[in-house]
C-alpha cells in the first residue's frame, strides 16, 4: 500500500480534533460502513521532540529508545476528585490513542511530556521545531512501519481463521461472506440503496456500530459505502443474512476512524431488509475527522 508524506507543525491541535471522538465510546455512528472511501496513508501521530540533549542527533531517529533518555517524573499522580480533574485524565487518554502506534516508551515520554509542557504553557522551547521536522517525520514514518507490519500480519491470520468457518465463502477480493439465512427476494446492484440492520466488530469483538442496538434499521446508498459493503451486499437477497468480514483495504484500510483502529479486518452481521428505499441517513459523515497525517500535511 502506498503512503501519503507527512509533515509536522500543529500536530496537537489536530489531535485534539482527530482523538476526541474516541473519548465518548467505542460505538458511534462516526465509524460506520457508509462513510467516505479509504485511504492510504496511515493516520497515526508524532509529536515534536524534546528535551534538550547538548548535542541533536545527526541521523533520523531509529525506532528503538534513545540510550541516556531523562527519568520519568517520578511523582504519584494527582488524585482524581472531580469531574473537572477527570475531564482533563480523559482528554490526556483521549490524546494517548493516537499515539499508540508509535510503542512509546516510559523514558520516551519523559521528552514528550516536556515537550508538552512547554508549549502549552508557552515556555521558551528548547529546540525549534522546524530545526527537527525531518526527524520527526523519519522517527514517526519508522515507527509507523513497524506498526503497519504488525497489524497486517495480525489481520491476515484473522482473516485466514474466518475462512475455515463453516459455510465461510472467500471472494476473489478477499472478503469472506458467512449465509446465516438465505433470502427470497432479489439481489441489490452496485446503483441500489438498500435497507438494512446490522452491527460492526472489530477483530477482538469490540462492537463500534449497531443499528440493531439502537433498534433503528438505516437505508443506505450502495455507491457510497466502503467497497467491502458495495461487493458483498450484491451477493444477498432480500431477506437474507450473513456475516461479512472485511478486510482493511476494502474498508478503512490504513486511515481507520474514530473508534476503528487503521489496518482493521471488520467483521458485520448484516440483515438486508429491502431494496429501493431512499437513503436516509449516511452513516459515518457527521463527527468525521481527516486521518492526523493528512490534518498536518503541507503545515511545516
Amino acid at each position: 500500500m502506498t503512503r501519503k508524506p507527512f509533515s509536522m507543525r500543529a500536530a496537537l491541535a489536530a489531535l485534539l480534533v482527530f482523538a476526541a471522538p474516541a473519548a465518548h465510546g467505542a460505538t458511534s455512528t462516526a465509524a460506520t460502513p457508509a462513510t467516505a472511501q479509504p485511504g492510504t496513508s496511515p493516520s497515526t501521530p508524532n509529536q515534536p521532540s524534546p528535551s534538550a540533549p547538548s548535542s541533536a542527533p545527526s541521523s533520523a531517529p531509529s525506532s528503538a529508545p534513545s540510550s541516556a533518555p531523562p527519568s520519568a517524573p517520578s511523582t504519584a499522580p494527582p488524585a482524581l476528585d472531580g469531574d473537572q480533574q477527570k475531564t482533563f485524565y480523559a482528554l490526556g487518554l483521549a490524546l494517548s490513542q493516537s499515539l499508540t502506534r508509535l510503542d512509546l516508551q516510559q523514558s520516551e515520554l519523559a521528552y514528550l511530556v516536556q515537550g508538552l509542557q512547554d508549549g502549552v504553557l508557552k515556555r521558551d522551547p528548547r529546540v525549534k521545531i522546524e530545526d527537527f521536522a525531518d526527524k520527526v517525520q523519519a522517527l514517526a514514518q519508522s515507527r509507523l512501519e513497524v506498526a503497519n507490519e504488525r497489524e497486517t500480519a495480525e489481520a491476515k491470520a484473522f482473516l485466514g481463521k474466518m475462512a475455515q468457518q463453516p459455510g465461510a465463502v472467500r471472494t476473489d477480493s478477499g472478503i469472506i461472506i458467512i449465509s446465516q439465512q438465505e433470502g427470497a427476494g432479489r439481489s441489490p446492484k452496485a446503483s441500489d440503496t438498500v435497507r438494512v440492520n446490522y452491527e460492526g466488530k472489530l477483530a477482538d469483538g469490540t462492537v463500534f456500530d449497531s443499528t440493531m442496538e439502537r433498534g433503528e434499521p438505516t437505508s443506505v446508498a450502495l455507491d457510497q459505502v466502503i467497497p467491502c459493503w458495495t461487493e458483498a451486499l450484491q451477493t444477498m437477497k432480500v431477506g437474507g443474512r450473513a456475516e461479512v468480514v472485511c478486510p482493511a483495504e476494502l474498508a478503512y484500510g490504513e486511515d481507520g476512524r474514530p473508534g476503528i483502529p487503521p489496518n482493521s479486518p471488520l467483521v458485520f452481521d448484516i440483515h438486508l431488509l429491502s431494496i429501493g428505499d431512499t437513503a436516509t441517513a449516511s452513516p459515518g459523515q457527521k463527527g468525521y475527522h481527516p486521518p492526523l497525517m493528512q490534518q498536518v500535511a503541507g503545515l511545516r
